[in-house]
């Protein structure tokens, strides 16, 4: 497998570019090579040092683990013992158990790797840099970069992950070195003392990582961990299968499905299983509810039961969840629910208020530094540069509540005037906005499968 920094005044025409280089573009270009019947031309284009991990596995703190059991992270649909396989002679780690992310982000870059010096008529290429804009040519399409380089593709596929969070107005005005934007931002670190008070702006996962990482430093000092609902992600339990059935002929409107999932789950409950049963139950058949429904119906349900919804469907393993607890038995983590209102940075400390949900009470915070977790923003203020570019060109078009970018069947980008590209796919977290779940590894391993399909296809017609 190939790597270059620096692209030459005439660059190549490749086959595919995949614009990213976290999981989604590893688990692809694995996919083209095992589809490829002939000679094929792969370009990753990753903004990143690191190959194949991505936001979510290039991570160094062993703290920092899947939310899910080994058994269900195979990268290949088709083989679901892949990464148990992978595992048993490099680490002592059974199915059952969540291995640390580093770990994983191993086994993503080591099955890449073996898949291209495997085949003999795939090429893949790496190249540094970070994607501004694409456009598109009589041959297929242009990436260029910020580096003023050009990357030729005749097909391109949008691997970016997920849209950064976006940053509370009250935070504006804070310095770098109290406040940090984004949890996972590249660049220097927040630089937090031992006992310095944290303020962690969001109760999700990205907040969690941020707590266990302090806790795995010793840090001392009190960790604020505020939410407009002060809660947690759920926990892990035993989730006995659950038949998938009931999901078939549910109703078009949010309040109605949800009568349906409370009586599913009074129903497992009574037969040994409980509510985890029945949302893993739900998980194939979300895309096709989600597409369901009307923009208003799709808007009820992302302000008033998404944040229900995150909390079922993305939970944390009994090990997190106990050193949550040890955290606040001792009181080094103090758990809030309420709205951010100011801040105000003062000489040796941030002054934060925030309204309390339960008391109605406007509240104010002394701490040293604030990290800002409140997960995934939506693209209605859009950040990405390249996706700015696409939605510039009416190459691209917003879903209606600013989610992401519609897509159409196996990914392909809508544009704005509704028609299907078919020089333009998405995969993974970008495809959220038509799919709601396309975040997780059983999603876009089967993501990556069918486009794999489709686009060698394509280029052997073409």
């Amino acid at each position: 497998m190939n790597s270059e920094n620096r692209l030459s005044s005439r660059p190549v025409r490749y086959d595919v570019v995949i614009v990213g280089g976290g999981f989604s573009a590893a688990c692809l270009a694995i996919q083209l090579i095992r589809n490829a019947r002939e000679s094929l031309s792969v370009a990753i284009v990753n903004r990143d040092e690191k190959m194949a991990r991505g936001v979510a596995y290039g991570t160094e703190c062993d703290a920092h683990i899947l939310n899910v059991p080994a058994a269900k992270m195979s990268i290949l649909a088709d083989e679901p013992n892949h990464f148990l396989e992978w595992l048993a002679p490099h680490y002592a780690y059974e199915a059952h158990h969540f291995v640390p992310r580093r770990i994983y982000g191993e086994y993503v870059e080591a099955s890449l790797a073996a898949a291209v010096a495997a085949s003999d008529q795939v090429a893949v290429q790496w190249i540094s840099g970070s994607a501004v804009s694409l456009l598109q040519d009589a041959d297929g399409v242009a990436v260029r970069l910020a580096s003023g380089g050009e990357v030729l593709g005749r097909i391109a596929v949008l691997a970016i992950g997920n849209s950064p969070p976006v940053s509370p107005t009250c935070f504006a005005s804070l310095s770098a070195h109290r406040y940090k934007s984004n949890a996972w931002a590249n660049g220097a670190h927040l630089k937090i003392g031992s006992a310095d008070a944290v303020l962690v702006v969001g109760t999700g996962l990205t907040a969690i990582d941020q707590i266990l990482k302090l806790s795995l430093d010793e840090h001392a000092g009190t960790i604020y961990v505020l939410s407009r609902r002060g809660k947690l992600p759920a926990l892990h339990g035993p989730a006995p299968a659950w038949p998938s059935e009931w999901t078939a002929s549910l109703p078009s409107d949010v309040r109605s499905i949800f009568r349906e999932v409370r009586r599913q789950i009074a129903l497992a409950t009574e037969a040994g299983a409980d509510w985890r049963s029945v949302i893993d139950s739900l998980r194939h058949a979300t895309p096709k509810i989600w597409q369901s429904l009307v923009p208003g119906e799709k808007r009820r349900f992302v302000r008033h039961v998404r944040p229900y919804w995150e909390i079922a469907r993305h939970r944390i393993p009994v090990a997190t969840h106990a050193v949550l607890e040890q955290l606040m038995r001792e009181n080094r983590m103090v758990l809030l629910s309420g709205r951010v209102g100011q801040a105000v940075e003062r000489e040796d400390c941030v002054e934060v208020t925030y309204l309390d949900r339960d008391t109605g009470e406007t509240k104010a915070l002394q701490v040293d530094r604030v990290i800002n977790c409140t997960g995934p923003g939506t693209v209605s203020r859009v950040q990405d540069e390249l996706l700015g570019c696409l939605l510039d060109q009416n190459l691209a078009r917003l879903d209606c509540l600013g989610l992401g970018i519609e897509t159409g069947t196996y990914g392909a980008v809508i544009a704005a005037a509704g028609e299907t590209s078919k020089t333009i796919f998405a995969i993974g977290p970008v495809r959220k906005a038509s799919l709601w779940e396309s975040t997780a590894v059983p999603e876009i391993r089967v993501q990556a499968k069918e486009l794999a399909g489709v686009i060698v296809e394509q280029l052997q017609r073409s």
